[in-house]
This record gives C-alpha cells, sequence and structure tokens, in this order.
C-alpha cells in the first residue's frame, strides 16, 4: 500500500492509473484485481487502515478510568495532531484528488 500512497500523493488519485501501481509493485493487473475490485476500494482500504488506528488509540485513551476527560481530550486532540506529523503521506492521502 506505501507504494500506491506514494503514487497517489505524488500524482493525485484520479492522474494515477491501476498500470502505475502495478507497475511500482512490480506485480500483474490480476494481482491487483485478485486483492481490490478497483482503485477506489483500494483507497477505502487504505482510508480504513488508517481509521482503524486512530480509533484503536482513541479508545486507548477514553479507557483510562483515572483520567479526567479534559485531559483525554486533550489526549486525543494532541494524538490527531502528532499522527499527522508521524503518517504525513496516510494523512494527506484523504485530501488529494
Amino acid at each position: 500500500m506505501a507504494a500506491s500512497i506514494e503514487l497517489f500523493e505524488q500524482n493525485g488519485f484520479s492522474e494515477t492509473s491501476i498500470q502505475d501501481i502495478v507497475d511500482a509493485l512490480g506485480v500483474t493487473k490480476g494481482t491487483f484485481y485478485y486483492y481490490f475490485t478497483s482503485k477506489e476500494e483500494l483507497l477505502m482500504d487504505i482510508h480504513l487502515r488508517y481509521i482503524e488506528g486512530l480509533l484503536d488509540e482513541e479508545e486507548r485513551i477514553i479507557s483510562d478510568k483515572r483520567r479526567p476527560l479534559r485531559e483525554k481530550l486533550y489526549d486525543i486532540i494532541f494524538m490527531l495532531i502528532h499522527n499527522v506529523e508521524r503518517q504525513g503521506r496516510e494523512a494527506r492521502i484523504f485530501f488529494v484528488k
């Protein structure tokens, strides 16, 4: 997925073809279609994996019964901001055209 994310970031989603993706991965289109029905499904999978990671981290913060709600909210906001810094490409992929 890293190669796809890089291509989407560089070229934009609409300008990146499935051929571009399979060329970057060194696989055939058949291999691509074994895992994904379309480029849109690939993008959806990238989004879902990113979001699942955020939700897991938010759940960990929220489930800490010892901390006040205000601190939990601060921690969630802090986590979101730092997540964008750490996983910039995955975060920016939400905004590609």
